[in-house]
């Protein structure tokens, strides 16, 4: 594995973190603590060692600041012992979905900066007749895993919301009121996210394209930007819907998990020959302990 295809592994495992803190915006009845710590372990490390993640920020002027910031952001509000969002408590893991909206401002665009540096690192690589093949169908798997899970996690909001718009109005028989209106705001910010899921994706097969413009068909008939289907029926759309998100979900988590399994042995081989490389180039040279032959003619050690 050369040092550009590890460098992609590298990232490409950071943004995994990143992509599973999505986990959060989900309503569940039990969140797992140690899953919880693996991920901040593997962002804070990535984020603070001497790493790619870190050379890279340090090495990128402005935007690379901006990145810091983003990052930095993101753990104090979910990875951290202030965080309103996730708490590690006794009895297992808190999570207030409440504050979903706030989880996806500051997932996605970590998420989407990473996948930014990892396609600037790959059209290097090719200009240089670099072979990084590995890291690129282990790049394809992870962003068509991601692009699903942001998908059905900002759809599942997005119908929340909108169940919650639609009580609300009627609890008000149709006039406008406060609570409706701050709902109506949630789903605007929601609606931008998964259209900028749609925007920046780069999967492009039908498979998952079917279930992405059915996500965004269903987007519109919620906000009134396409007329609603003739007999339909909200419930059975959103059970649809539903269904295929999960079967997207499960299909492409199977296939990255497929690809990250034998990518990362290699990655963790390899680091570990690095390693114990630096460590014998570190040790002193050893000098034995036994006693020369001395040469009677000189009084030195024979040759």
């Amino acid at each position: 594995m050369n040092a550009e295809t590890v460098a992609i592994v590298n990232l490409v495992n950071f943004k995994s973190a990143i992509r599973d803190t999505l986990e959060y915006a989900l309503k569940k009845n039990e969140f797992s603590t140690s899953a919880y710590e693996n991920k901040k372990k593997i962002i804070l490390t990535e984020f603070t060692g001497r790493t790619v993640l870190h050379g890279t920020i340090e090495n990128s002027g402005e935007a690379g600041e901006r990145l810091k910031e983003m990052i930095q952001k993101l753990i104090d509000a979910i990875y951290s012992d202030t965080s309103t969002i996730v708490k590690v408590a006794d009895d297992g893991l808190r999570v207030d979905d409440a504050q979903a909206v706030t989880l996806f401002d500051l997932v996605i665009p970590v998420h989407e900066n990473i996948e930014t540096m990892i396609q600037s690192l790959i059209r290097d690589c090719r200009s240089k007749n670099i072979d990084v093949n590995e890291g690129i169908t282990l790049d394809k798997a992870e962003e068509r895993f991601y692009r699903s899970v942001a998908l059905i996690t900002l759809s599942n909001r997005l119908m929340s919301l909108f169940n919650d718009y639609n009580a609300a109005m009627n609890e008000s028989k149709g006039a406008p009121n406060p609570s409706a209106n701050f709902i109506s705001s949630d789903i605007a910010h929601v609606a931008r996210n998964l259209r900028s899921i749609r925007d920046l994706g780069r999967v492009t097969d039908d498979r998952y394209k079917a279930v992405e413009d059915n996500a965004l068909r269903v987007l519109d008939y919620m906000t009134g930007k396409r007329d609603f289907p003739v007999g339909g029926n909200w419930k059975n759309i959103m059970q649809q819907l539903t269904d295929s998100l999960n079967a997207l979900v499960a299909e492409s988590q199977k296939a990255f998990g497929e690809t990250f399994a034998p990518v990362w042995k290699e990655y963790v081989d390899h680091v570990h020959k690095q390693q114990e490389a630096a460590k014998k180039a570190s040790e002193p040279q050893q000098v034995s302990e036994e006693p020369s032959e001395i040469d009677p003619a000189t009084g030195l050690p024979k040759a």
